[in-house]
């Protein structure tokens, strides 16, 4: 039988291109599932992410305490973000934490419950004829989200890993501080796909 025979550069050469293909493949299926946003304008307040040394702060009182700590290396970013009337963020998430202080007008946050898809139904949640697993088929997966307004002057901190949009369902842009915590190397925003049972 025939061998094929390739030199040590064009090895290196084929390798290079599966690399390649496999990552672009990798992207293209990344969009295929994200979603995108709309009608939202970001404006980095940093030229680049500022690396930190490891944190560890406890302060705590009668009334109050905090605690945080990081370990192997965080960095942060800080974005002035305006959303048009009818804009989105998109449903995405965050590997670290991220404070969100509205400046002007009103963000509608919504949120996948912790724990994601809700499999299964309520109690007393039956169909028609009065039998469980029919009617409920299309709530069997549907995930549970929450919701919460938030005006100028108010804020809110998004969890790591959790699922969430923000919109502004409001007729004047909104605009908001983004203030990310997140591990070094990574990306500060991951594009997750719509949620089972969301309307948008």
């Amino acid at each position: 039988m025939p061998r094929l025979t390739m030199s040590p550069m064009k090895w290196k050469l084929m390798l290079a291109g599966v690399f390649v293909a496999c990552a672009f493949g990798a992207i293209a299926l990344r969009i295929a599932w994200a979603t995108p946003g709309s009608g939202i304008t970001i404006v980095p307040l940093l030229p680049q992410p500022v690396p930190l040394d490891d944190v560890h702060i406890q302060d705590h009182g009668r009334d109050h305490g905090l605690t945080l700590k990081t370990r192997g290396g965080y960095e942060t970013r800080v974005n002035d973000v305006t959303l048009a009337p009818g804009g989105h963020s998109g449903w995405h998430s965050h590997p670290g934490l991220a404070f969100v202080l509205v400046t002007q007008g009103t963000l509608t946050h919504y949120e996948v419950a912790e724990g994601g898809q809700r499999h299964g139904k309520d109690e007393g949640d039956e169909g028609e004829d009065g039998k469980d697993g029919e009617d409920g088929d299309d709530k069997a997966h549907a995930a549970t989200i929450h919701k919460e307004v938030f005006p100028a002057g108010t804020g809110f901190v998004e969890q790591p890993n959790h699922v969430h949009i923000v919109r502004n369902e409001g007729s004047e842009p909104a605009k908001f501080i983004f203030f990310t915590l997140y591990p070094q190397g990574q990306f500060p925003t991951t594009d997750e796909p719509q949620p089972e049972g969301a309307e948008f």
